[in-house]
């Protein structure tokens, strides 16, 4: 699938101009984290009457300076401007991977080759596009209701998780029920080792409805349902792409028309093939001992005669 350049440039053009509201930002950060921002004035900074800054409302600055985000930056300023309003609805889900960290970090940096492998296997429409060269900002879109421009915006957290942490910012659009829905969002992906054949992951979103009508109906179970299950179904088809490319089936890579036309696809699959083979991916696990030394007493599970290593020496 083609990106439709004049949905890209709507894309662009809302993002780039978004307004900040300067009370929500300048507030949310004093409340918060007790920073005053450049340029803040004093009445910019009073809490909102309308918030409590509990932890619904604080938790998510709170989150981003951990995972090192410089809150006097400029796409801090943007986050800043939505966090710090009254209108947000968070949605979670979290859950196994059958990949490994190895995998998933080749998945994560190479968004494009990664949406034909989930095409390959499921007979999807993802189309995933960098916007420029660090692939730090790239559209994408499933094919089915979900879109947007987004910015990956820091992929560690104070460098002790590094690349396993990562935040995105930007515009989406989503169909959901009735509703077609444009605003911005932040999102974080967490995952970690299991074991070398599987990860463990948490997706957190956070949406800004732009009134309270709309953060009521987005708080609706029927509405989060709904929106939880899209969620859910991309996570799904990254996991059936995955486990079917785990178990060696080759069948459908063959019969894609973008791993058999396009050079670069080709040698991204190359790629991913011999991480999967260093990674060790697939290989059985290691088994504990079946008998057991207990230092500190008598041996457990195996020979009784055995003299602890307490006992004195003959």
């Amino acid at each position: 699938m083609r990106i439709r350049p004049a949905l890209l440039l709507i894309l662009c053009v809302a993002f780039a101009h978004a307004e900040l509201d300067r009370n929500a930002m300048c507030s949310g950060a004093k409340q918060c984290l007790a920073i005053d921002l450049p340029g803040c004035s004093e009445a910019e900074q009073k809490p909102n009457p309308d918030l409590a800054y509990d932890n619904t409302i604080c938790a998510p600055f709170l989150n981003l300076a951990m995972r090192g985000l410089d809150p006097k930056s400029n796409i801090a300023a943007q986050m800043f401007s939505y966090l710090g309003g009254e209108y947000r609805v968070s949605y979670e889900i979290k859950g196994r991977l059958p990949v490994n960290i190895q995998m998933m970090d080749y998945l994560m940096s190479h968004m494009p080759f990664t949406a034909h492998l989930i095409n390959a296997y499921q007979d999807t429409k993802y189309n995933l596009a960098y916007m420029n060269n660090d692939k730090r900002s790239f559209y994408g879109d499933n094919g089915g209701g979900l879109e947007g421009k987004i910015n990956w915006i820091k992929s560690d957290s104070l460098g002790f998780y590094p690349d396993h942490r990562n935040i995105f910012w930007g515009l989406g659009i989503a169909k959901v029920l009735m509703w077609k829905l444009y605003g911005m969002a932040l999102m974080t992906l967490d995952y970690d080792r299991v074991d070398q054949n599987q990860i463990q992951y948490r997706l957190n979103v956070i949406v800004f409805p732009a009134n309270a009508f709309l953060n009521k109906v987005m708080r609706m179970d029927l509405f989060r349902n709904v929106a939880l299950k899209k969620m859910q179904e991309v996570i799904t088809n990254i996991e059936t792409a995955a486990r079917l490319y785990a178990k060696g089936e080759r069948t459908q890579i063959q019969k894609s028309e973008a791993f058999q036309t396009i050079p670069w696809a080709k040698v991204r699959l190359q790629e991913f093939e011999a991480v999967v083979i260093t990674s060790g991916y697939g290989k059985p696990l290691p088994t504990a001992p079946s008998k057991l030394w207990n230092p500190n007493g008598a041996p457990t599970g195996g020979d009784s005669t055995r003299p602890s290593i307490l006992q004195k020496a003959p």
